[in-house]
């Protein structure tokens, strides 16, 4: 079990931030960020808002992240203290 707590929980930040990247976020009209940008410029910063998605994306990141915490904390148990 613990030869793939670490490593699952890698996947499991790594899906987070690309699903953070590909649809996390919206702009004021509900459309991606990155088309808001090319046409309205970094003045649709302040209008940024957080979708449904992108609360999936930051729970993946937050328990990939304390998977591998206790993982890591754990890991001389396994190793006989090497």
């Amino acid at each position: 079990m613990h030869d793939y707590l670490i490593p699952f929980g890698g996947v499991l930040t790594a899906s987070g931030l690309i699903t953070m990247l590909l649809g996390g976020w919206s702009g004021p009209q509900g459309e991606h960020m990155s088309t808001q940008i090319s046409t309205l410029g970094f003045s649709a910063v302040s209008d940024i808002s957080l979708t449904s998605t992108g609360i999936l994306a930051f729970a993946l990141i937050f328990s990939g992240i304390a998977m591998m915490a206790y993982g890591n904390a754990t890991a001389h148990k396994v190793t006989g203290g090497y």
